[in-house]
């Protein structure tokens, strides 16, 4: 595709380290969810029984952080200043709103006239995304933004006056434990049935696409020092000098990956001669994904599966040209 020499190999080069480059960016914009979710089933709290529950568990020896989240529809919001309009979905949130979102931090549970909403419905409504303070009005009540949040979808959150309308998720804060247990017990503790959903796995297959350009470049260097140490004998300077290049390459990719790569603790199993663990581990894994991908998404974990795909389709583009730019 590509004749040897001339400028097509460093033009080549260049979109390769550009389109990695933007595949690191897009790999650090995933965020770290602040909680596990939850969608309830069968009986759901309305917003009296989820206030109760908050109450009950600050009130425990160990209180763990709690966000219910109730779907309040598509709404149609109003500049009550200048009569200027847009329409958002919006969600009512009962208790610790950063475990929705850790950017929600300092929007106070008792808070009832403050929303927070995003960047574009702000430039909607008020010509600017410096919407901070402004005066917004829906379901015939006015509301002050009190942040306007870059979200890369339209959103407003609010904390709910109405305690009829019911709770559908709740977002729980883990602490020493694992996410399965810290759900199955709290559930358990509140009377509630629901479905773990678990974004933690997003990150693992983001990183690996994202180590396949420079696993295939220490391959290559590899390679080339060993061709090199080949052309001398034993008994030659060189040799031992691409020898010592060579361990010195391994050792330090050995050091990143021990540094860098942690196994989490629930994919070590109990007995290494449990041989059904990695069978059961993976299904596991993969019905979670599934739910993960399957039910709706929070604004922060629809950003992080945009990233990531983003991510890994720069990182394979790359290293799919890698291939080309070797035949240059």
């Amino acid at each position: 595709m590509f004749a040897r020499g001339g400028w097509k190999r460093p033009v080549l080069g260049f979109v390769i380290i550009f389109l990695y480059w933007n595949s690191i960016l897009a790999w650090t914009d995933i965020r770290e969810e602040p909680s596990v979710s939850i969608f309830l089933s069968g009986v759901c709290p309305d917003g009296r029984k989820a206030e109760e529950i908050l109450e009950t568990e600050a009130g425990s020896e160990n209180p763990s952080g709690i966000c219910f989240y109730q779907d309040a529809g598509l709404k149609e919001l109003s500049d009550t200043q200048y009569g200027r309009t847009s329409q958002a979905p919006a969600g009512g949130l009962y208790g610790n709103a950063a475990l929705y979102d850790s950017r929600l931090n300092g929007f106070s549970e008792e808070d009832r006239t403050g929303c927070v909403i995003d960047e574009k419905t702000a430039l909607d409504l008020f010509g600017t995304t410096e919407g901070e303070d402004r005066p917004l009005s829906f379901d015939g009540r006015e509301y002050t933004v009190r942040k306007v949040i870059p979200w890369k979808q339209q959103m407003i959150l609010f904390h709910p006056e109405e305690r009829e309308n019911t709770c559908t998720r709740v977002f729980l804060e883990v602490t020493g434990n694992s996410r399965e247990n810290s759900a199955r017990q709290f559930m358990i503790k509140y009377g509630l049935t629901g479905v773990l959903t678990d974004g933690g796995f997003l990150k693992a297959p983001v990183s690996a696409a994202l180590m396949l350009l420079p696993g295939m470049i220490f391959v290559c260097l590899f390679k080339a020092m060993a061709s090199e140490r080949k052309k001398y004998g034993f008994k030659n300077s060189s040799y031992w000098l691409w020898t010592a290049a060579g361990f010195l390459l391994a050792g330090t990719v050995v050091v990143f990956l021990w540094r860098n790569v942690r196994i989490p603790g629930d994919w070590i199993p109990g007995k290494w001669s449990d041989f059904a663990f990695w069978q059961e581990k993976l299904k596991t894994e993969a019905e979670r994904m599934k739910l993960y991908l399957m039910f709706p998404k929070s604004v922060l974990q629809t950003e992080n599966i945009m990233s990531g795909l983003i991510s890994v389709f720069y990182s394979i583009t790359a290293f799919v040209l890698s291939f080309l730019w070797k035949k240059t």
